[in-house]
């Protein structure tokens, strides 16, 4: 059952849709012996979210046939929720993010809690987890390490954006960089960036972090082709989680880019969805 709603955080409302598994069947993954699980899922940032919406729909429902909670939603400023884009920051994702574990936590009495990201949400489920030990499981598919090359092919974006409109480039990436700093605004594929986000984004390096983790996490790096090597940056992102005791599965998907790449665009990503269901089968509940 699918019910869209919306909830409370602080002054403004977030707008949310529930996956709730049939009632009184526990399948697969919560047995009747087994406390139910509930996975808040964390959206990636400005036009990826778009692309990527029917994905994550996709496997919110097949995780909840499986007997999981799970719980979409908009951060402020993002689709149906309260507020502006350019008002959002860090801080208040984060914020929505901790809310969002709340109300599903204790909406259905939840003992165990996960959060699945993709792209930049994985990167704020991360970033979350440094500072809450109340997530029992994370699940990271293709987080950004480090804010700095991400933000800078976000403005490569607005070049884009640029050619197409004009011809040619009429501020460069440097210019770019310059309003920001100045006070300005720089368009985002339709999402006002400000200097505020853009210098927080920036800052953001998950190799840096502080040393609290979930105990059960799962990295998956998204590839294009077969047996494509794993990224140095996801690597010794493993192995920091493993040092910190967590146990920690890292392991290379073959799919397109369906945040990004809309002309491969494949609502199912049956390989992701099966390496999610499958960790979850084996490392938590086996």
């Amino acid at each position: 059952m699918e019910t869209p709603f919306f909830f409370e955080n602080n002054n403004y409302n977030l707008f949310g849709v529930l996956h709730e598994p049939e009632p009184n069947k526990h399948k697969k993954l919560n047995e009747p012996n087994k406390p139910p699980m509930g996975l808040v899922f964390c959206h990636p940032f400005a036009e990826e979210k778009l692309i990527s919406h029917r994905v994550m729909v996709n496997l919110a429902r097949i995780l909840a046939k499986e007997g999981i909670y799970c719980l979409r939603f908009d951060y402020m400023g993002h689709g149906d929720s309260d507020g502006d884009f350019e008002d959002a920051t860090i801080e208040t994702r984060l914020s929505d993010i901790h809310c969002a574990i709340s109300y599903l936590k204790y909406k259905y009495n939840l003992q165990r809690i996960g959060l699945l990201g993709v792209r930049f949400g994985a990167t704020l489920a991360a970033l979350l987890c440094q500072n809450n030990d109340e997530i029992n499981h994370l699940i990271l598919i293709s987080p950004l390490i480090e804010g700095k090359p991400y933000i800078y092919q976000c403005l490569r974006s607005n070049l884009t954006t640029q050619i197409a409109s004009y011809k040619k480039v009429i501020k460069d990436r440097k210019g770019l960089i310059n309003d920001l700093i100045n006070g300005g605004t720089v368009n985002i594929d339709g999402h006002i960036l400000t200097k505020t986000l853009y210098q927080q984004i920036e800052e953001i390096n998950l190799l840096e972090g502080s040393a609290t983790c979930p105990k059960e996490m799962l990295i998956v790096q998204i590839a294009r082709r077969e047996n494509q090597p794993l990224e140095n940056g996801l690597k010794k992102l493993h192995d920091i989680y493993r040092s910190q005791g967590a146990q920690v599965e890292l392991l290379g998907v073959k799919e397109d880019y369906f945040w990004a790449d809309s002309k491969q665009y494949n609502p199912h990503m049956s390989r992701i969805e099966l390496a999610v269901v499958t960790w979850l089968r084996k490392r938590s509940y086996a």
